[in-house]
């Protein structure tokens, strides 16, 4: 087997593939177990990179949060279908949550056909289904050989990965670009961040401020990733940059659809906040883009957030996060105006303003990337044309990725 840096990045080019059945039914579970062997036979002959599937779902886990992590990491995604799995709730709600992401995600989804059902009027008709018998689509229960239709669904599974990745090239580029960008060195602001987690607050703000664009989303992300949260409800809200802002009650309804609530106000919103902290998850709510006319009703439902869930704030078991992105870099923003109740002191608050990167900031980073992937093309590129992407002494970060996807001809989505 390959190891080191080399093996590292054989690995992220082969496919991961996530799972979804009705763990709750015993004849489902059986069917999972026969082909989880053929998975594991696919990931040692390295045609798969790793599997996934939703029985790992724990007790007190943010399912939505889970399932979105996993199917981020995924390129194919296999259904395993049965009358259990269309009767049990829980079940169809977290298969339409994996078909509601496959847009998204670019997922390829593969049906499994375990046990006879009628399939007329399902979301899943018009997709390929596995195994297939001469005649057709064939349930497994059917099959005379239970052994070769295994065979054959381990087959076509590693028919399908290599043609994943044949169509994929350009998406394995933009990851393993992706992945370089995430090492950027913000070197003042990480330190920052790093020193505000880490000490106990009930409530933690963040106003990230800076230009361009890209340089706020990749900090954001990279925040993200230095976040002690463990499967946190993550509550973003894509706010209108045409010129107008949404409603109070507009907000409240944009945070209450993440809660499933038919007509959310802002009492039953704080209340299922509240409940989800107590219960031991931790809520991170995050504001992007916030250009200047959306100021008033962003402040005012801050406010209101603090002042319903103060009272309650000694059962939390985990903490609250707010991140505002203020994409207009007017500093109309100030860090003094999320302090408006007593959950939240100026000191409670970082105010993060991007700097600039200097050159040898960018070439140690570009440096250190090209010897982890020295045999990679793409990086070579970046080597060759780094005074062309950054020809001054210092340059936004944004502008320095910009060049770099320009080059490299994709880009990545942690930068929009």
């Amino acid at each position: 087997m390959a190891n080191g840096a080399h093996g590292i990045r054989e690995r992220q080019f082969m496919v991961n593939i996530f799972i979804h059945y009705n763990n709750s039914s015993l004849k489902d579970a059986e069917y999972f177990k026969e082909i989880e062997k053929r998975l594991i036979i696919l990931c040692n002959k390295q045609v798969i990179a790793t599997y996934w599937h939703t029985g790992l779902i724990e007790a007190g886990d943010d399912i939505d949060a889970v399932i979105q992590q996993q199917l981020g990491l995924a390129q194919v995604v296999l259904l395993l279908i049965s009358p259990d799995y269309f009767s049990d709730g829980d079940c169809r709600n977290r298969h339409a949550f994996i078909l509601k992401r496959k847009a998204q995600d670019a997922l390829c989804i593969v049906p499994i056909l375990l046990r006879p059902i009628n399939l007329d009027g399902t979301d899943i008709v018009g997709f390929s289904a596995l195994p297939k018998a001469s005649e057709g689509e064939v349930f497994l229960s059917r099959w005379a050989d239970l052994d070769e239709a295994y065979l054959h669904i381990e087959l076509e599974m590693k028919r399908l990965a290599t043609e994943v990745l044949s169509q994929k090239s350009n998406s394995h580029r933009e990851i393993l670009l992706r992945n370089a960008l995430l090492r950027f060195n913000f070197s003042k602001e990480i330190p920052s961040y790093i020193t505000y987690s880490s000490s106990e607050r009930k409530v933690y703000a963040v106003l990230l401020q800076g230009e361009p664009q890209s340089s706020q989303s990749l900090l954001l992300q990279r925040l993200f990733g230095e976040s002690k949260s463990k499967n946190p409800k993550v509550i973003s809200i894509k706010l209108d940059s045409a010129g107008h802002s949404p409603s109070l009650d507009d907000l409240w309804t944009m945070v209450g659809e993440n809660f499933n609530m038919a007509i959310p106000n802002a009492t039953l919103v704080c209340s299922a906040l509240t409940n989800a902290m107590v219960l031991d998850t931790e809520v991170i709510i995050r504001f992007d883009p916030v250009e200047r006319y959306h100021l008033k009703e962003v402040q005012a439902f801050w406010t209101e957030l603090l002042r319903q869930l103060s009272p309650h704030k000694a059962y939390w078991k985990k903490p609250l996060h707010f991140y505002v992105v203020d994409r207009s870099a007017a500093k109309e923003w100030n860090a003094d105006q999320l302090c408006c109740d007593s959950l939240l002191s100026p000191g409670d608050v970082l105010h993060l303003q991007i700097a600039k990167i200097t050159k040898p900031e960018f070439v140690n980073w570009l440096f250190a990337e090209k010897n982890a992937w020295s045999d990679d093309p793409q990086l070579a590129k970046i080597w060759e044309n780094r005074d062309q992407i950054m020809p001054s002494e210092e340059g936004y970060v944004g502008d320095v990725v910009g060049k770099i996807c320009e080059i490299c001809e994709v880009t990545p989505t942690i930068i929009h």
